[in-house]
C-alpha cells in the first residue's frame, strides 16, 4: 500500500490500475469503495452497457425509419411519374400504328363475316325449313353472326377506351361499330342477294 486510504474511504487494496469503476487512478491503482458502502444498491455497472445498448436500438430504428421513408418516397414518385409518362404512351408512335392497324383489321374483319354470314343464309336457303340440311346451314349462320358479335364487341372496346384508341383511333372508321344489318347492306351489290 501507498499511503493511507483517502477520506471517506474504509477500504483499500492495492492492484493494477484499470478501468474499472471505483478504481482511483491518481492513488496508484488503490481500489476504493463507494461512499454508499460496500453493498451497493447502483446496478448500473452490472449487465450491458445502457449507453451504447440504447444508442445501438436508436440507430436501427432511425435506420428502419430512413429505408421506410425513403422506399414510401420511391413508390410514391414512380407511380406520379408513371401517370406522367401515359400522353407519351397514348400518342406515342408506336401505339398510334398499333391502333390504326387493329382498327382497320377489325373493320375488315366485320366486312368479310357479314360477307361470309351472306353465303351461308344462301346454302341455308338451298334446303326446305326443317331438313338435315337447313339446320346445318342455320348452325353455319349462327356461327357467323356470333363471330361478328365478337369482332364488334372488341372494336367497340378498345376504340372507346382512352388509353388505347379513343384518342387516336382513324377517324375515317366509324364508331361505334356497324351492326350486322349495316355491314351486309354496306357490302357489293347492296347486301345479300
Amino acid at each position: 500500500m501507498s499511503g493511507p486510504p483517502p477520506e471517506g474511504t474504509d477500504d483499500t487494496h492495492s492492484g493494477p490500475v484499470g478501468t474499472v469503476s471505483g478504481v482511483d487512478q491518481r492513488g496508484g491503482g488503490q481500489v476504493r469503495v463507494s461512499d454508499k458502502g460496500r453493498y451497493s444498491d447502483d446496478l448500473s455497472d452490472y449487465g450491458p452497457d445502457r449507453q451504447t445498448f440504447g444508442f445501438g436500438l436508436r440507430w436501427w430504428f432511425a435506420g428502419l425509419a430512413f429505408i421506410l421513408i425513403l422506399a414510401t418516397s420511391a413508390g410514391v414518385a414512380h407511380f406520379a411519374f408513371g401517370w406522367l409518362s401515359v400522353p407519351g404512351q397514348v400518342f406515342g408512335v408506336e401505339n398510334v400504328r398499333t391502333q390504326f392497324q387493329t382498327a382497320y383489321d377489325d373493320i375488315n374483319s366485320l366486312n368479310a363475316v357479314a360477307a361470309n354470314i351472306c353465303i351461308a343464309e344462301k346454302q341455308r336457303n338451298l334446303y326446305p325449313v326443317g331438313t338435315d340440311g337447313y339446320n346445318t346451314g342455320e348452325s353455319n349462320v349462327v356461327a357467323q353472326e356470333q363471330n361478328f358479335q365478337r369482332i364488334e364487341n372488341h372494336y367497340n372496346a378498345y376504340v372507346s377506351d382512352p388509353f388505347r384508341a379513343k384518342l387516336v383511333r382513324p377517324r375515317d372508321l366509324p364508331y361505334p361499330a356497324p351492326t350486322e344489318a349495316e355491314a351486309i347492306a354496306s357490302l357489293p351489290g347492296g347486301g345479300c342477294s
